[in-house]
């Protein structure tokens, strides 16, 4: 496996920080990309170091696994897979399934929306309860 690419993704609704990380490879263990992800984060953040990858690898001096928490499944998504012997013009829908697919993804789409509409609303009444407290 490599590494595609790590980059900043722009949120117009928020100013926290998220990132796309693109990992390419033939075959992974459970939760293989969680754990990667996590660790590659937490060297980011400056909360481990090359060091500490480099004993991680190696089975000598890290005989267990280590102990860090795994990055969230929620926002970790496969999204294309790739078979040496087709090539991906040879992947195709049939016109019922992606019909499916269109509705099964507008419908989340929708719930979506409706989810982080509760969310700006619960977040405004906090706040707005908060500072009738305050005054």
């Amino acid at each position: 496996f490599f590494f595609e690419d790590v980059s900043e993704v722009y949120d117009s609704e928020s100013d926290e920080k998220m990132y796309a990380l693109n990992v390419i490879g033939s075959a992974f263990l459970w939760h293989q990309v969680r754990c990667m992800a996590s660790v590659l984060f937490s060297v980011g953040q400056g909360q481990l170091e090359e060091k500490d990858i480099r004993r991680y690898l190696n089975p000598a001096e890290q005989p267990r696994r280590p102990n860090y928490t795994m990055a969230k499944e929620e926002p970790l998504l496969l999204y294309r897979c790739m078979f040496d012997d087709l090539k991906e013009d040879q992947l195709a829908l049939s016109a019922l399934a992606r019909k499916r697919l269109e509705s099964h993804l507008q419908s989340l789409q929708r719930n979506l929306r409706i989810r982080l509409q509760l969310v700006k609303e619960i977040f405004l009444t906090s706040r707005g309860a908060s500072e009738s407290a305050n005054q």
